[in-house]
């Protein structure tokens, strides 16, 4: 007799607890944001991931991304963040003299599982690249060798339609005698979902 009791009672507690409003998550997001990780010495791409923001797209044909940056005295991070609703879609630790590491994003997508088009899309003038928070000067960055790595991906083809500039951003975990082996490029395009 209790079973059935505890029984009705999972049933019902099953049944309230469903509606169809929880299966409509999904259309509340307007807007996404792409980033690849793209190897500094090598140019190969490394990874990716999208995020999915419920802000609508902005207008202007920048990124809003905004950058928290503690600098290290021995330890620091730096996080990336959606402007308009402050989420963060980035962070890693930067260590002097030692080796930080990518703490968000928890999961990557390996680069053979993005969709690939036979005709690379064309890399965007030198204007369209948004630089963030790079402490490398503009003459040292070879956009085509970081374009080269993406521009094969259907993902990116989609992306670049949006008219936005290409983010990129040089995160280097190691500083003072850091180790180039260690950095990263990422590519980063944002459109409307």
């Amino acid at each position: 007799m209790n079973l059935k009791i505890v029984a009705t009672l999972f049933a019902f507690l099953f049944l309230v607890g469903c509606n169809d409003d929880d299966d409509n998550y999904i259309d509340d997001w307007n807007n996404s944001i792409l980033m690849l990780q793209v190897d500094y010495s090598s140019y190969e791409l490394e990874a990716g991931q999208e995020f999915l923001f419920s802000d609508p797209i902005s207008t202007s044909d920048t990124i809003p991304i905004g950058v928290d940056y503690d600098e290290p005295s021995d330890f620091g991070n730096v996080s990336l963040y959606y402007a308009p609703t402050d989420d963060v879609f980035f962070f890693g630790t930067v260590v002097w003299n030692g080796k930080g590491e990518v703490k968000y994003p928890y999961h990557w997508v390996a680069p053979s599982s993005f969709l690939t088009i036979d005709t690379p899309v064309d890399q965007p003038a030198e204007t369209n690249f948004q630089l963030i928070h790079s402490a490398t000067s503009e003459e040292n960055i070879d956009y085509a060798a970081i374009w080269d790595a993406v521009d094969d991906l259907s993902i990116v083809d989609e992306y670049i339609s949006s008219g936005k500039k290409v983010g990129l951003f040089l995160y280097q975990p190691s500083v003072g005698a850091g180790d180039p082996d260690d950095w990263d490029w990422y590519v980063i395009l944002n459109h409307e979902v």
